[in-house]
């Protein structure tokens, strides 16, 4: 049972018992250093626009626009993204790395799980 969970990506798995998932995802501010780190290695200057694929609640992107950034995230799961904090909420979108919802170009910069890292544009 708990792989199936997993699999579908909603309450239980973000929300639910550990054994399922992450076992609570909450806003902690972990992100923040991760964002100075990003900012100062791809040398990312304010209005830069940015994309995280496999968003979730969409933590990173809230430390990104804190900090200027013009980001945007997308994820598979519908509950993660109505879970996202209230400022964001129009900056993410369901999508996934084969259907991403924005024009080819449109970032200077793609972040991936999936590809094992971060993706320069330019």
């Amino acid at each position: 049972m708990g792989k199936w969970i997993s699999r579908k990506y909603g309450k239980l798995y973000f929300d639910g018992d550990r054994k399922y998932g992450y076992g609570g995802y909450y806003y902690d501010g972990r992100w923040k250093s991760v964002v100075k780190r990003f900012i100062k290695f791809y040398n990312l200057k304010k209005k830069d626009k940015i994309l995280d694929i496999g968003c979730a609640k969409g933590f990173l992107v809230k430390d990104f626009i804190d900090k200027g950034i013009d980001a945007y995230g997308i994820d598979i799961s519908r509950y993660a993204l109505s879970e996202a904090p209230k400022q964001i909420k129009k900056k993410v979108f369901l999508g996934n790395a084969k259907r991403i919802p924005f024009n080819d170009n449109t970032f200077k910069l793609v972040k991936s799980p999936i590809s094992g890292g971060i993706m320069p544009v330019n």
